[in-house]
């Protein structure tokens, strides 16, 4: 199955099979408790930092809200347990596979101006506004704010530049074409 559609995986911690999505929520949540313990100027590009760096604090966090997000009904302390028992590698590993299976592709040979709009955002050091992303969600794509806090960066930047790409007009004639709703002659 495509990793756009599975963006969920299995994680083994402890003996004990999770199922772990890194989506909005983990993140939002993670970013809140990271804030709430000191961290204070914690930014969704830091926490990427933060993973390459192998701040471990961080890696477990991540991976503990991720967990949170398929898996309702477990408790933090239970997931932070079965993490503290569990190898080092297994954690960041784990951490690693959500990540890749979550994010869009890089395209390190294209030059910033050639890539669509949310990768340029994605290679910014400017925190996700994640209110704007909710509101471009909800209120231009029409979808359900349940639905946002379930997305992968990887769904929401894909439909936000395919979005961008069917509504931009790719010369004047094109734009000539276009019939708005204020426009029709009925109205």
């Amino acid at each position: 199955m495509s990793r756009i559609l599975d963006d969920k995986i299995t994680i083994e911690l402890n003996g004990q099979k999770y199922q772990a999505r890194f989506d909005l929520l983990a993140i939002a949540e993670c970013q809140y408790y990271l804030k709430s313990r000191g961290h204070k100027e914690i930014t969704v590009p830091k926490l990427f930092q933060a993973i390459q760096e192998e701040d471990y604090f961080v890696i477990c966090n991540l991976l503990a809200f991720a967990i949170k997000s398929c898996n309702p009904g477990k408790k933090l302390v239970d997931i932070y347990l079965d993490m503290k028992f569990a190898d080092r590698g297994n954690v960041q590993m784990a951490l690693m596979e959500l990540i890749q299976a979550s994010m869009p592709k890089n395209d390190e040979s294209k030059k910033e101006e050639d890539l669509p709009p949310s990768r340029r955002k994605l290679k910014s050091e400017q925190d996700w506004d994640l209110e704007y992303y909710q509101y471009i969600w909800t209120s231009i794509l029409n979808r359900s704010e349940e639905s946002f806090w379930k997305l992968t960066p990887r769904k929401l930047f894909i439909q936000i530049d395919k979005h961008i790409e069917y509504n931009t007009p790719k010369d004047k004639t094109e734009e000539k074409k276009r019939e708005y709703v204020n426009h029709t002659e009925w109205m």
